[in-house]
């Protein structure tokens, strides 16, 4: 009965709906599935699933592939054609805390503790909005989706430097943030898939760990050389990876602040490939479940044919506004950085063409006509008839109005 125009904002709504309603963690659901009718040959199914049970690389590489074969099996009158699983997320749990030494990871410890010793940096992200005095979790999502025309030379950089594409924009969002707050030390937060064995990979649960990543931007290095570091950086994070976040934090025995995420309060994350099932057309689409763990996430998806992914960010510390230039800042910075790469970073360009014109142009031309024709005392005298109760002169704690 919903008119076709307003029928994907209705079916949004109500999955939001959804996503935002709470979970109850001792008598479940964990996972809710909502089915959305179009028309008579198309439906949405939306899922709303709760990351204790869950993460993102569990939905591409698991999920969504069962769930097509188990359609295309019952839509056939056919059984599962699904093995049995032979471990679960409880037998991995149980191993894990029969195996654990009492002091865990001690290698991995010694790692982190040297790589953040020191002061560490706090991001200077130029908000519009005051920070909170404590996190307020609230979230909004944005799409973003890089020009086609850098698919190519991004590709070609990447392999002539022998960095991931994640490594290559990771470093030029990296170098934006630079230019925004003149830091040249930087903490981002990544992800680790977090699953080191092989008996983990079809296995569903949330394997998902955090991993700051520590980026070196000072001397005024080249794109090139700071995707090197860069790439450096994500390599020595990832082989240091099983250790928990929260097991680091501790290690660090750092003071909480009630303001911020500890070490970082943006995360550059990838998105897993989306699977090839047969006969089947997978799309995402993000749909906001009100709340943002960080300040701000960039999901970078690399398809075939495109660049783009949801900004997760906090509406009480940045404007829309100020998502959508970022990205376009982004966007010209890694155009430019691309098209030479031995070009250093303090000198690469962010503004646009339009956004620089009306920077350093338009309002700087601030320049006045000014009558020549009347001396000092007249245009006191005169700003006197204007104003004649207005303070003109104040020394020590006396004031004078221009009345006097």
């Amino acid at each position: 009965s919903v008119p076709e125009s307003e029928r994907e904002t209705r079916a949004l709504r109500l999955a939001a709906h959804d996503a935002q309603a709470a979970f109850d963690l001792k008598h479940g659901p964990l996972l809710r599935a909502t089915l959305v009718r179009y028309a008579d040959t198309e439906f949405r199914l939306f899922m709303a699933f709760h990351h204790i049970i869950f993460d993102g690389i569990n939905a591409y590489r698991v999920l969504l592939p069962e769930l097509a074969a188990l359609y295309d099996a019952f839509s056939a009158d056919r059984p599962s054609p699904l093995p049995e699983p032979e471990l679960q997320y409880g037998d991995y749990a149980y191993w894990q805390q029969k195996t654990l030494p009492r002091e865990p990871w001690p290698k991995q410890r010694s790692y982190w503790r040297e790589k953040l010793q020191g002061d560490l940096p706090i991001l200077r992200w130029p908000n519009e909005r005051r920070r909170p005095s404590q996190q307020t979790y609230r979230g909004a999502v944005q799409r973003f989706e890089l020009a086609a025309n850098l698919l190519s030379p991004l590709r070609a950089f990447c392999q002539k430097r022998r960095v991931s594409s994640y490594m290559a924009l990771l470093a030029s969002f990296a170098c934006l943030l630079s230019r925004y707050t003149e830091q040249q030390d930087i903490i981002l937060g990544g992800l680790s898939a977090g699953r080191g064995r092989p008996e983990l990979e079809q296995m569903l649960g949330y394997f998902v760990n955090p991993i700051p990543l520590r980026i070196d931007l000072s001397g005024n290095p080249t794109f090139g050389e700071l995707a090197d570091r860069v790439r450096n950086v994500v390599l020595d994070a990832l082989a240091n990876d099983e250790i928990p976040f929260e097991k680091i934090v501790e290690a660090l025995q750092l003071r909480p602040d009630p303001a911020r995420n500890p070490l970082f309060q943006i995360i550059v994350s990838q998105q897993p490939q989306m699977p090839a099932v047969d006969g089947w057309n997978l799309v995402t689409q993000e749909v906001s479940n009100g709340g943002s763990v960080l300040d701000f996430t960039l999901v970078i998806d690399e398809r075939s044919d495109a660049i783009s992914g949801p900004i997760i960010y906090n509406p009480d510390l940045f404007e829309i506004s100020s998502i959508h230039r970022s990205i376009e800042h982004w966007q010209t910075l890694l155009t430019a950085a691309l098209a030479d790469p031995e070009r250093h970073i303090a000198d690469l360009p962010f503004l646009g063409a339009r956004e620089r014109q009306q920077l350093v142009c338009t309002w700087n031309d601030t320049s006045v006509d000014f009558p020549n024709t009347n001396c000092v005392h007249e245009l006191f005298e005169a700003q006197a008839e204007r104003t004649p109760d207005a303070i003109a002169l104040i020394f020590e704690s006396r004031r004078m109005a221009y009345r006097e």
